[in-house]
Parts: C-alpha cells; sequence; structure tokens
C-alpha cells in the first residue's frame, strides 16, 4: 500500500503544481492548451514507446497476457453496452448520458498504472503496463468515440469524427479537445 501511495503521491503534487502556475497567471488559456496537446500527443506516447524500446521481453511471457487482453477487451465493450437496456428501463441514465457510464466503466489511468508498475514490479513491470497500453488505447479511443457519437449526439458524423483526427501522427483518436 505504501508504495502506491508513494507512486501517486508525485502525479496528485505534479497536478497541484500544475494548478498553481495556472492561477498564478504564468500562461494563458492558449499557452495551457498548447501544453496539454504537446504532453498528450507527443511526450506520453514517447515514453511508451522508449519504455517499450528499452524493455527485455525475453524473460516475461507474454503469450497468454495478449490472449487476456484480446479476450478481455472486447467482452467488457459487450458487457457495459449490455448495460444501456436495463439502466434506461430502470431510468437510471438517459440517452445522453450513457456516453459517460461506458468511457467511466472502460477507461483507465495509464499515469497511475505505469508508476505504481515502475514501483512495484520495475523494471519488467513498467514495460508490460506500457505494452499493453500500446495494444489497448487504440481499440479503447475508437469504441468510446464510436459510443459518444452514439449516445452523446445523435446528429453526430462518424466519417466527420474519422476525418478529424490526426491519423499520421497519432496512436489515439480522442483527444481532450476532439469533442469541443
Amino acid at each position: 500500500m505504501q508504495a502506491t501511495f508513494d507512486s501517486l503521491v508525485p502525479i496528485f503534487l505534479l497536478i497541484l503544481c500544475g494548478n498553481v502556475l495556472r492561477w498564478l497567471g504564468a500562461t494563458d488559456d492558449a499557452g495551457w492548451d498548447s501544453v496539454n496537446k504537446l504532453c498528450y500527443w507527443f511526450f506520453y506516447p514517447a515514453l511508451i514507446f522508449v519504455t517499450i524500446l528499452d524493455a527485455d521481453f525475453g524473460s516475461i511471457e507474454l503469450g497468454p497476457l495478449m490472449v487476456a487482453l484480446a479476450l478481455a477487451l472486447p467482452l467488457m465493450f459487450v458487457l457495459v453496452l449490455a448495460l444501456w437496456p436495463p439502466l434506461r428501463n430502470a431510468r437510471l441514465v438517459r440517452h445522453s448520458e450513457f456516453s459517460s457510464v461506458f468511457q467511466t466503466s472502460i477507461r483507465w489511468n495509464g499515469f497511475m498504472a505505469l508508476a505504481i508498475a515502475q514501483k512495484l514490479f520495475a523494471p519488467a513491470g513498467m514495460a508490460v503496463v506500457a505494452l499493453v497500453m500500446a495494444v489497448i488505447i487504440l481499440p479503447i479511443n475508437l469504441m468510446t468515440v464510436y459510443v459518444v457519437t452514439r449516445f452523446a449526439d445523435r446528429g453526430a458524423d462518424w466519417s466527420a469524427s474519422a476525418r478529424g483526427c490526426d491519423w499520421p501522427i497519432s496512436y489515439a483518436c480522442a483527444s481532450p479537445s476532439s469533442f469541443r
């Protein structure tokens, strides 16, 4: 438990520092937007890429992990989507709210997972988490974009959403600014 806490403290301190800098007016909103995009589209994928590149996967049995991912990811999508009719019928969630339920159920915090894996199982744990992230980020983001366009905005155009992605330079489509 202490290792998990020690892994998460730097993340929360970084968030706190960013909020203090924003409050102090270190830069305007456009500057923060640029920093967010730089981190999302460059630094985070670079961290995953370098972690995988530097990893020694020779001593790690990845076959069962990849099979588990191949089965678990679509199963999770189906199970969460299957929640829609009961939630709708019980009037617990409106049509426009289900995309939030889906995203909350499917998405996970990779920053925290990497930090905890590095602290508890370095270096192999961080490499495995980075590999898992590289495999699941694109399908999760594509499915999330589909669910958001299907539930949150009935008039959304799938082809327009696909054209709005920077496919050649990105490894994921649903950026923080995708739905503005």
